[in-house]
């Protein structure tokens, strides 16, 4: 059960992680630093590897799944807002 269940957690994480990582790399400007690019790309590349893994059966641990659905709460988050102090 607890085994599913992070394969679960870990599929959606990777999957909105894929999502709205490969829709921000598209609509970069072709003036944005070249290192940002590269690590949008392997944002991308990593959570469709990390997907298609568990796809064939593999476990993520607590900490792995937890840093997932940190990154697709980070990448999720709206990025325009104003900081308040």
């Amino acid at each position: 059960m607890t085994d599913h269940l992070l394969q679960l957690l870990g599929l959606i994480a990777a999957t909105v992680i894929f999502w709205r990582a490969e829709h921000a790399l598209n609509i970069m400007a072709p003036t944005m630093r070249f290192l940002l690019r590269v690590a949008f790309w392997l944002i991308v590349v990593g959570s469709a590897a990390f997907a298609v893994r568990i796809w064939q059966g593999y476990v993520p641990s607590v900490g792995v799944v937890l840093t997932l659905s940190g990154v697709a709460l980070l990448l999720s988050g709206e990025r325009r807002q104003k900081v308040r102090s």
